[in-house]
């Protein structure tokens, strides 16, 4: 299966970015249109894979292909026991031995290529651990807002997008900007010192709700582990 790995990379490459170029061809304003078509590119990343994986599991029928023999001319006749033969008593590894098969040129190139995708995907894996923490950190700090003039345009735009209950509020000192963290229980998160005299801010309210409608969240985190699992692979940086 490590022969269609170039292909598969070439193959899924070219899918997101076509994706890419739909994007900025046609400058679609539609957040939720943006959005599937991202998913699409990122369930492709994984569909590949798979399909060539199942494909190598699948069994194959032998194909017998009968072939002429020919009469082996003088030079390929042996010559009779005990004649002198060049390179005799030399030692040689059988044939499915390890030191016959690290003296194949490239073997050694590609025993290595699992331990550098493993050592790669650990540091990505590794960011992701870090950055979630962080984020629970950020929240646990956080004064919740379970009341008040902004609390209530949350609730009145939860309504109006169709959420099915309200996601907590908090106030954080270490936000920049409103921003959603969490898949279960997702938490608003607002800097200190936002409220609804800022410019803009219900819309900015009504974005952030709509991510939790569409559980960005979840696609987001989904996309950091596709590009830890796949780093190597040119397509997943785009996603």
């Amino acid at each position: 299966m490590l022969t269609e790995v170039p292909a598969y990379g070439v193959g899924g490459t070219v899918l997101i970015v076509g994706a890419v170029w739909l994007l900025r061809r046609f400058a679609l304003k539609s957040a939720a249109l943006r959005s599937t078509l991202w998913r699409v590119a990122l369930l492709t990343l994984w569909l590949l894979p798979a399909a060539v994986l199942v494909r190598g599991l699948l069994p194959v029928e032998p194909v017998t292909i009968h072939l002429p023999i020919a009469a082996p001319t003088a030079a390929e006749t042996p010559p009779p026991p005990g004649t002198p033969q060049s390179g005799a008593g030399v030692p040689r590894a059988p044939a499915g031995s390890p030191m016959a098969a690290a003296s194949r040129p490239g073997t050694n190139l590609l025993g290595a290529l699992p331990l550098l995708w493993a050592a790669g995907s650990l540091v990505g894996l590794q960011l992701i651990l870090r950055d979630l923490a962080s984020g629970r950190r950020t929240v646990k700090r956080a004064t919740a807002l379970g009341e008040g003039p902004l609390f209530g345009v949350v609730t009145a735009l939860t309504q109006r997008l169709g959420l099915i209950r309200v996601p907590r509020v908090a106030q954080s000192p270490d936000a920049t900007m409103p921003a959603v963290f969490g898949m279960a229980r997702p938490v608003l998160l607002v800097p200190a010192g936002f409220g609804l005299a800022s410019p803009g801010a219900e819309a900015v309210l009504a974005h952030e709700l709509a991510h939790i409608r569409r559980h960005d969240f979840l696609v987001q985190l989904a996309a950091r582990i596709t590009l830890a699992l796949l780093w190597w692979h040119p397509a997943a940086w785009l996603v």
